[in-house]
């Protein structure tokens, strides 16, 4: 699962740990 936030980081790194944790 942490390949899917790895390319959101290069471009949305506070949607990616948002994310991260909504997702969860």
């Amino acid at each position: 699962m942490n390949a899917d936030f790895v390319y959101l980081d290069d471009w949305a790194p506070g949607i990616r740990w948002d994310a991260k944790y909504a997702t969860w």
